[in-house]
């Protein structure tokens, strides 16, 4: 399957529509900012995600912007159901100029993590089959698969932040959460590599 891997800066591109992680989500209009149900802080901006070479699926006239809960009080941002994380999807023309952000992002409540942008991305190919790709994403299955299939990439931390292909499992595996069919969009690894350097 393919994956796409983005090449991430620290330089602003001049488009002002493209992929970024962190940062303040511009051109999100600040009524859309969600807030966790379990503790009423603003959401920690993550990715904001545009249709490309990487994140394919993502409509052409639409931003998809992820967030999730990076309050002290430690939520529970994993749980798909636990309203510690959420997507926002924005059509394009509801873009709004400048950087809006809600108070808590003013009284420092809510965490804003560096600004990354997309400047390219790289396509590889992990050689992996239909039926190795359904064992991978099998909560059962997945424990009896080679290190060779189940880790393709040897956990290389430089693909392991990427658009679509298959997913890397932590230590816990895969699950059931989301039910199935299901297809990945977007992982982000521990650190990000940024010319080079892990950040």
């Amino acid at each position: 399957m393919k994956s796409w891997t983005p090449r991430w800066t620290i330089e602003q591109p001049a488009d002002p529509i493209t992929c970024s992680f962190g940062g303040v989500p511009r051109g999100l209009p600040e009524a859309r900012w969600p807030v966790c149900r379990e503790c009423g802080i603003a959401m920690t901006p993550l990715l904001r995600l545009v249709r490309g070479p990487g994140p394919e699926r993502i409509p052409v006239d639409e931003v998809l912007f992820v967030f999730k809960c990076e309050a002290e009080s430690i939520c529970d941002f994993w749980d798909s159901d636990s309203g510690a994380n959420a997507c926002v999807l924005v059509r394009k023309a509801e873009l709004v100029g400048g950087a809006r952000t809600p108070e808590d992002v003013t009284r420092g409540e809510t965490r804003l993590l560096p600004q990354l942008w997309a400047s390219s991305w790289f396509v590889s190919e992990d050689g992996i089959s239909a039926d190795q790709a359904d064992a991978i994403d099998d909560p059962e299955r997945f424990w009896g698969l080679p290190d060779s299939i189940a880790c393709v990439h040897g956990f290389d931390s430089a693909k392991l932040t990427k658009a679509g292909g298959l997913p890397y499992w932590t230590g816990n595996g895969p699950d059931n959460d989301p039910p199935r069919p299901r297809r990945l969009l977007f992982q982000i690894d521990n650190w990000i590599t940024v010319d080079g350097s892990r950040a």
